[in-house]
């Protein structure tokens, strides 16, 4: 078990103690001499000891004194020498994990196949207001999940089901804490099997609170920004329509004034000018001030010349939009004679056309 030979080991007392390590030395002697003393039935106790290669080697050593003297004092000890090395290095590598447990902030549940608490952790604790860790053992999983939830969770962790099947689930719920303030929890449930059975399925959570908060401060960002822009675009239209419709009044205006400056002062037309005959831009302009003053209208259903209509709203189109921006039309040649001719002045319209 140690790699010596017998003759490389005088058998005495002083030439065992030497290859004990130094930290366990006082330990294992302490316990000799009590056991010697007679004030223990059995000697036991663990140590390190050196092997041959200069490693050190967990022991498990049990005896007891087997024979006395006269004067009652111990002569030979019998016992066995068990190689503890790999039980002690999962305790250890346990133990390591353990503290990790217990120091994240995390919360760390583990429960048994019929959703009782087995395991949590020193946040857990600290999430449902409880102080030690054996005043949860036992308790049922609807304690930390809605009871729907904890019945979901029990059923994914039925050893009956496809074992392949089972993997590890992500997921989120509301949670209360011991103040009774809702906190949401990000988990993973991830059952633990031996052999092809589930014995018992294990959750790490994590307070999302923050999260939810901060992704609901974002979506409500998003829309207010989407309405600061929706009140911008309006005001762009609301912009253009009016600059657009301030020309339209320009130009009748102007027109209407060129008209009464070809009056004498004194004439009985001056109060009527605004009524005289105007070139068909003024009259054009008229009715898209119609357009846009009486939107409120009720819809009057008539025939339109489209053509007409989109040569008519063509300066319109070139002012409101890009000036990058470059269209042509590609318009009916029969609707557009038509359109060209002077409704105004024809008894037939379009009857001089081909």
């Amino acid at each position: 078990m140690l790699g010596y030979q017998l003759s490389e080991i005088q058998p005495v007392h002083a030439s065992w103690e030497k290859l004990l390590h130094p930290f366990d030395a006082e330990r294992v002697n302490r316990a000799l001499q009590i056991h010697l003393k007679g004030h223990s039935p059995l000697y036991e106790v663990e140590y390190r000891i050196r092997t041959k290669n200069g490693r050190w080697r967990w022991i498990q050593s049990r005896g007891s004194v087997v024979e006395w003297d006269a004067q009652g004092k111990p002569l030979q000890i019998s016992g066995t020498h068990l190689d503890i090395t790999d039980r002690r290095q999962a305790e250890a590598e346990a133990h390591r994990l353990l503290e990790i447990l217990e120091a994240t902030t995390d919360f760390i549940l583990t429960t048994d196949l019929y959703g009782r608490v087995l395991y949590g952790n020193r946040a857990l604790l600290k999430l449902s207001g409880h102080g030690d860790a054996k005043e949860i053992r036992g308790i049922r999983l609807s304690k930390f999940f809605s009871a729907s939830r904890a019945a979901n969770h029990r059923k994914r962790g039925d050893p009956d089901r496809d074992v392949p099947r089972r993997m590890a689930r992500r997921g989120h719920a509301a949670r209360s804490s011991r103040t009774g303030n809702p906190r949401f929890v990000g988990h993973l449930n991830s059952p633990r099997r031996r052999k092809t059975k589930t014995d018992r399925v294990s959750f790490v959570m994590r307070n999302i609170s923050l999260q939810k908060q901060i992704e609901a401060e974002n979506i409500e960002n998003e829309r207010r920004i989407l309405e600061v822009q929706k009140s911008e675009s309006l005001g762009v239209l609301a912009g253009g329509i009016a600059h657009d419709f301030n020309n339209l009044l320009t130009t009748m205006l102007g027109n209407a004034n060129l008209a009464r400056m070809e009056l004498e002062p004194k004439s009985p037309s001056i109060p009527h000018s605004l009524k005289l005959k105007m070139p068909r831009i003024v009259r054009l302009n008229c009715a898209s001030k119609c357009w846009l003053t009486q939107a409120a209208v009720p819809l009057l259903f008539t025939e339109v010349d489209l053509t007409a209509l989109i040569k008519d709203t063509k300066q319109l189109l070139q002012v409101s939009i890009s000036k990058k921006i470059h269209f042509e039309l590609e318009l009916d040649p029969i609707a557009a004679c038509r359109s060209g001719c002077d409704l105004a002045t024809t008894a037939n319209p379009h009857e001089s056309c081909d």
